[in-house]
């Protein structure tokens, strides 16, 4: 069998410019000549091909994966459905930091009986207060908060100058929830919420506003474009924020959850002499990451991750803190997940085990830039330490090890720690080339290669594979568009080639920051360049990589492929990058049925010139069954019935 599809597909493939590169074939044919889009001069750029054997690995859908971190809108105003800031008062009312200010009246700390944090703020009678630039939509929304005292709460919420006003009759010697719901009449992003008292001494705290539409807190229209990318593998909560992240935080009653400084961005507690100097390092990160990268509301803990993770039939990657975190910490949270009896075990919303299957010890602990950083020698011996706490817990968890194969930092792991690891942990970010697409594209792909390269000399790696689970381009002012998306199509071809090794990807990031696969704003989601990619290969790829080769075009002109093939040898898929204007075309007398073509199109347009990636687009179709195009700009697989 293995004999035959070798000879079929060297057979098969000559890829041209403007025609047929096959002695046997008559440029003129009428098939050719009757196609509207080879209607055009232009000049022949052959791609020849040969096929070799089929590769003996399986490629794991995982290197499709991508990577959620709390950081600038990634999960709050991505993918969390919030639309109240500071919703549990982090700061006392109009002072420091507080995204609330007092319209009338007075108004108290209530830092003598907080139902969350440090404070609750007191209403006294007439006094009101008020939070404006909340972005509500046309549609329904569920509210609530928590109150105590005698008397009535008046809501107003101001859209395009109409009011909404919800009532609340409160009357409880201790904090209860009152909920309501209204109709926004219109669209907007100023809104206002006024909270006014009638009478004194009602206290208030975790207020909520989402949509209806809503899903266990998410929002509908990025998770439909979550479900859309299609992603097999999810890794959380960082990144950088993990070591800075306390697991304890984000479980349990959300309303309760604490709202904490984000040390990761901000700074650490201690590292200011003063009040004062902390608070002024306050407000100038809100300035320049927003409120939702300088604090962290713990609405999205661990239940919500695992919540969207089941939603999607994604694997969930959970990363434990080993910077400021401790072993104790990540035992706990693995018995929280997995366990079948302890404390944590018992806080679980459900009985039964959310069967994690992958843990990564800690975040990039080989630079100076990560909080808790140490001493290669320090950190294997707090690696062992947290792996053998967690698997005293579960034993079958998949452990990935950081690692930094560019320098000694891998070497010195695997020494000391190869019985304590399944995978190795890599990140990279390629350089942008903004104005020259074949460079750029290089960039990203070689990158990979020096990964992958680096990581096949560590002696003694054995059967410890690489998980590549944080990598794009640099950041750059504004995301992603089809330059990027092929650059990182030609990364996953390396790791693809490279599948006896690669056993895990995960794309940085998944939900805006600023190369996000999908881009939000208030009221709507879209998938980016590197999102496409992504999608389409999972989608559309084998489970085998089909080694081949082929000759590239000389000049700026770029070019590149890799084919696939199923494991029932009956399909293969064909994955072209075309940087080109030039129409491809590669023949298909073998096959004269279930030829399907799945290609992703755009302009390389800078991302100050385009429009919600409108000028990206996605098509699935049908072909000729005689030969297939390759058009302008794209990223296609073609899907060849054997």
């Amino acid at each position: 069998m293995r004999k035959r599809i070798k000879t079929l597909l060297a057979l098969l493939l000559t890829l041209t410019g403007c025609g047929v590169k096959d002695s046997t074939t008559d440029k003129s044919s009428t098939a050719e000549t009757a196609d509207p889009l080879l209607q055009r001069e232009m000049k022949e750029v052959p791609m020849e091909f040969s096929i070799n054997d089929i590769s003996s690995f399986e490629i794991n859908p995982y290197i499709y994966g991508t990577f959620i971190e709390h950081i600038e809108t990634c999960i709050y105003n991505g993918i969390w459905s919030e639309v109240i800031m500071d919703r549990k008062f982090y700061a006392p009312i109009g002072k420091d930091v507080s995204q609330w200010s007092i319209k009338k009246g007075t108004v108290d700390s209530g830092s003598e009986s907080p139902f969350e944090g440090k404070y609750s703020p007191v209403l006294n009678k007439d006094s009101s207060i008020i939070q404006r630039g909340i972005a509500v939509d046309s549609k329904n929304y569920n509210g609530y908060l928590y109150a105590k005292g005698n008397g009535t709460l008046t809501l107003i919420y101001t859209i395009d100058s109409k009011e909404v006003r919800k009532e609340i009759k409160v009357s409880s010697s201790d904090y209860q929830k009152y909920t309501y719901s209204f109709l926004s009449p219109s669209k907007t992003k100023k809104a206002t919420l006024e909270i006014l008292s009638d009478t004194d001494n009602i206290s208030i705290d975790s207020l909520s506003l989402m949509p209806e539409d809503n899903y266990y807190g998410m929002r509908k229209d990025t998770l439909e474009k979550l479900k859309e990318l299609n992603a097999p593998f999810y890794r959380w909560p960082g990144g950088n924020f993990v070591s800075g992240y306390d697991f304890y935080d984000g479980i349990g009653d959300r309303d309760k959850r604490p709202t904490k400084r984000n040390l990761n961005y901000i700074g650490l507690e201690d590292s200011f002499a003063n009040d004062a100097d902390r608070l002024a390092s306050d407000l100038i990160n809100i300035g320049s990451l927003g409120f939702y990268g300088a604090f962290e509301p713990n609405d999205f803990g661990l239940d919500e991750f695992i919540k969207m993770c089941r939603y999607l039939n994604a694997e969930p990657n959970i990363v434990v803190n080993s910077g400021l975190g401790s072993a104790q910490m990540a035992k706990d949270e693995v018995e929280y997940c997995n366990g079948s009896e302890g404390r944590y075990a018992s806080l679980r919303p459900q009985k039964e085990s959310y069967n994690v299957k992958y843990f990564s010890i800690g975040n990039e602990m080989n630079g100076d830039w990560q909080l808790g950083h140490t001493d290669i020698n320090t950190y294997t011996e707090r690696h062992n330490t947290f792996a053998k706490a967690m698997k005293s817990v579960d034993p079958n968890i998949k452990i990935i090890a950081v690692g930094d194969n560019a320098s000694s930092w891998t070497q010195a792991m695997v020494n000391a720690c190869k019985n304590q690891m399944d995978y190795t942990s890599e990140h990279f970010y390629a350089e942008r080339v903004e104005d020259n697409v074949k460079e750029h594209i290089l960039s990203m792909k070689k990158q990979a290669e020096m990964r992958i390269n680096n990581h096949r000399s560590i002696n003694g790696i054995g059967d410890i594979k690489i998980a590549i689970d944080e990598y794009a381009y640099m950041n750059a002012e504004a995301p992603s568009r089809m330059k990027d998306g092929m650059g990182i199509a030609s990364g996953v071809n390396e790791m693809i080639k490279n599948g006896d090794v690669v056993s895990i990807a995960c794309y940085s990031s998944t939900v805006n920051a600023t190369q996000g696969q999908i881009i939000t704003d208030n009221f709507a989601s879209y998938l980016e360049g590197s999102g496409y990619a992504l999608s389409l290969y999972k989608d559309n790829l084998k489970n085998h990589y089909l080694p081949m080769k082929y000759r590239l075009s000389a000049g700026d002109e770029y070019y590149e492929a890799i084919m696939t093939i199923n494991k029932e040898k009956t399909e293969v898929a064909l994955a072209v990058i075309n940087t080109t204007d030039k129409i491809l075309k590669f023949t298909n007398r073998l096959f004269k049925k279930g030829i399907t073509q799945d290609i992703v199109q755009g302009e390389f347009l800078e991302s100050t010139n385009s429009s919600k990636g409108d000028e990206l687009k996605r098509t699935k179709r049908t072909l000729n069954a005689e030969y297939a195009v390759v058009e302008p700009r794209s990223i296609s697989v073609t899907t060849l019935k054997l």
